[in-house]
């Protein structure tokens, strides 16, 4: 069982700029793992994003913007498993599925195919456990908690700083069996051929 509650007590909060610095100390000290956990249905996304294209069925458009912001993060993908750092990612989606996660489903032929092993589950097989926060744990020794907006955008998040040992274990070992009883994301839905033609 999660206790997002207890994890906060024991985080310091920390503004959008000073993730993205944190962030970056994190990821580029990773030596073995990186574990994303993400359960929101959509994220804001910036005005030139893919997804705009896809809700327009402009599929060349859509394939084009795809690949050019997927292109921006490879090197980080590449830098990561030259170091052989084990890249997962679990998204909780809630069925039927929403344009945003059809999108992102599409993303992820791009995103595996750079090494990231990515899963999902039904969401509603865990409403047991809420509330839930996004998170990310590097080499389960730094924890990330993201805090987004109703509108899906990031606001800030929670750096980890006390019990340490003790609550990332706690959410790792929930994350692992998560991931034993999850399934391949191709699974989320069945892709258009016309689509899959243009991105991988």
């Amino acid at each position: 069982m999660l206790r997002i509650d207890f994890y906060k007590q024991n985080s310091k909060y920390i503004s959008t700029s000073e993730f993205f610095k944190v962030f970056d100390e994190y990821w580029y000290g990773i030596k073995k793992s990186f574990k994303k956990f993400e359960c929101l249905q959509y994220y804001d996304e910036s005005e030139d994003c893919a997804l705009k294209h896809l809700l327009n069925n402009d599929l060349n458009a859509f394939a084009n913007k795809l690949h050019s912001t997927k292109v921006s993060e490879k090197k980080d993908y590449i830098e990561a498993l030259s170091k052989g750092i084990v890249l997962q990612r679990l998204h909780f989606v809630e069925f039927p599925i929403s344009s945003y996660i059809e999108f992102e489903y599409y993303s992820y032929y791009i995103t595996s195919s750079l090494g990231e092993n990515i899963f999902f589950d039904d969401i509603s097989k865990h409403k047991d456990i809420y509330p839930l926060n996004d998170f990310m744990i590097f080499d389960n020794s730094n924890l990330l908690m993201n805090h987004y907006d109703s509108n899906g955008k990031l606001v800030g998040a929670w750096n980890l700083t006390d019990n340490k040992e003790l609550i990332i274990k706690e959410i790792t070992d929930w994350y692992d069996i998560s991931i034993s009883k999850s399934s391949d994301y191709k699974q989320i839905c069945t892709p258009k051929k016309e689509i899959l033609e243009l991105i991988i």
